[in-house]
């Protein structure tokens, strides 16, 4: 399976079960430094999600995007046992394919035409 395909079913899953309670966004160390501090965590992971699930881009989305520093707080805090930081991996890639952000250094494009 390559990096596209794994992103594509992280997706699906995300999706199916995210319940969108907003824990991984309240345990981020960054935000409250951000323009979106004041946003209310399950409002956060509502806009990853609405993006994941529709496409909907929205400021929330990209100042959640923008502002990760990868520092792996999220991921062990997801009552549903999900990635939260993978789940912004794969709104910035998806947002950069559609041209709303430029792509990041990780695009797995990259990895994919590697093992050709």
């Amino acid at each position: 399976m390559n990096l596209i395909d794994f992103f594509k079913g992280e997706k699906k899953t995300a999706i199916a079960e995210c319940n969108v309670c907003g824990s991984c966004a309240k345990k981020c160390p960054i935000i409250s430094r951000t323009q979106i501090a004041d946003v209310k965590s399950p409002k956060i992971q509502q806009a990853v999600f609405d993006f994941l699930d529709t496409g909907r881009d929205s400021p929330v989305l990209r100042e959640r995007i923008q502002s990760c520093m990868k520092c792996y707080g999220c991921v062990d805090i997801c009552p549903q046992g999900l990635n939260p930081l993978r789940n912004l991996e794969i709104s910035a890639w998806q947002m950069a394919e559609k041209g709303l952000l430029e792509f990041p250094e990780w695009d797995p494009l990259l990895f994919l035409y590697q093992t050709l």
